[in-house]
């Protein structure tokens, strides 16, 4: 099994078939938009829009294997200039991985802890270790 993009590949097999880029293709949902640019850019092209965060964890560098091929999502992402830029700014909310050092980056924030489950994991009776971050 391999991960890639967030999710897993089992025996080599595409998650992104044909069908599935169809799907994506005649996907319609007037007034939402994706752009792919940087978070400082994203979030100062729209300052007074909700927003909502979902970084890469921050890991032990021997752990990043969740996101990208063997992890390379998580190699060079700024989690401590994503705090800084959030900490000017109202109206988001952020899930990341719960950790005394991102507890630390936004003791100014609410934070939330929950517990889910993702359909993805082969322990599906392991809740998720993930805290939601909170700023009106």
């Amino acid at each position: 099994m391999m991960a890639r993009k967030g999710g897993f590949v089992a025996h080599g097999k595409s998650r992104f078939t044909e069908r599935s880029i169809k799907h994506l293709k005649e996907f319609s949902c007037p007034g939402l938009s994706v752009d792919l640019m940087d978070f400082k850019d994203a979030l100062a092209s729209r300052p007074h829009d909700m927003a909502y965060l979902d970084p890469p964890y921050m890991l032990r560098k021997d752990t990043c294997l969740l996101y990208g091929v063997n992890g390379n999502a998580h190699r060079g992402f700024n989690h401590h200039e994503l705090a800084e830029v959030l900490r000017d700014r109202k109206g988001w909310v952020m899930s990341y991985n719960d950790t005394p050092d991102i507890r630390r980056m936004y003791d100014w924030a609410d934070i939330v802890e929950v517990k889910w489950r993702y359909t993805m994991r082969m322990d599906t009776k392991k809740p998720s270790n993930e805290i939601l971050i909170v700023c009106e």
